[in-house]
């Protein structure tokens, strides 16, 4: 669940908005992130914000590990 946070707190952060996760219709956790094997992340969000709503699709990885693959939506509070 952490990965889900980190992702709507970036989110937030380059939209400038507060966000509410209203739907995760693709949402895989590949692996656990082992923060002692694993310092660095590359996170990578695409976003397109339409009315209310910010669709958004991310992945976090670091080298060939891939930790999770999500498509979601996000409420505009």
């Amino acid at each position: 669940m952490c990965q889900l946070q980190i992702v709507k707190e970036l989110l937030e952060r380059a939209t400038g908005q507060k966000l509410f996760l209203s739907e995760a219709a693709n949402c895989k956790f590949l692996q656990m992130i082992d923060p002692t094997q694993t310092n660095v992340l590359v996170i990578t969000i695409d976003y397109k914000t339409e009315e209310e709503t910010i669709t958004c699709n991310a992945v976090i990885k670091s080298g060939d590990a891939v930790y999770l693959k999500m498509n979601s939506k996000f409420l505009i509070s």
